[in-house]
């Protein structure tokens, strides 16, 4: 099973003293400190099969959110289904995919994504 938690490891190198100059050159040394979970948080766009209709959000759990409109759980696609996923960012902060959200909502967000997805919307 896929995890949307990508865990990241710091590698702290030890070095050597350099006080020594006649002092032998040895291999590094790697320690790995102990693992830091970072959640991701995705903006996604979904169109519906239905009205052809795009729709934006963000959700940390991508695969769980995209399955919630399909089975009409989510008030304001529930009557636009099935919805296809056309188009989705990783952000690192729930507010940087906040703040991306809300640009794709504007005119200027809605035309980036459909010129981001120029040949998508040709072949449809």
């Amino acid at each position: 099973m896929e995890s949307n938690y990508l865990i990241l490891h710091r590698v702290n190198r030890r070095t050597q003293s350099s006080k020594d100059p006649n002092r032998r050159p040895q291999s590094p040394n790697y320690q790995l400190s102990s693992p830091r979970v970072i959640v991701m948080y995705y903006v996604y766009v979904i169109k519906s099969e239905k009205d052809k209709r795009i729709y934006t959000g963000y959700t940390s759990d991508l695969k769980r959110r995209i399955s919630e409109h399909n089975s009409g759980k989510v008030e304001s696609t529930k009557n636009r289904k099935p919805l296809v996923l056309i188009y989705y960012e990783g952000c690192l902060s729930q507010k940087d995919a906040l703040k991306r959200e809300k640009y794709l909502k504007t005119a200027y967000g809605k035309r980036y994504v459909k010129n981001r997805l120029k040949q998508y919307f040709i072949d449809d």
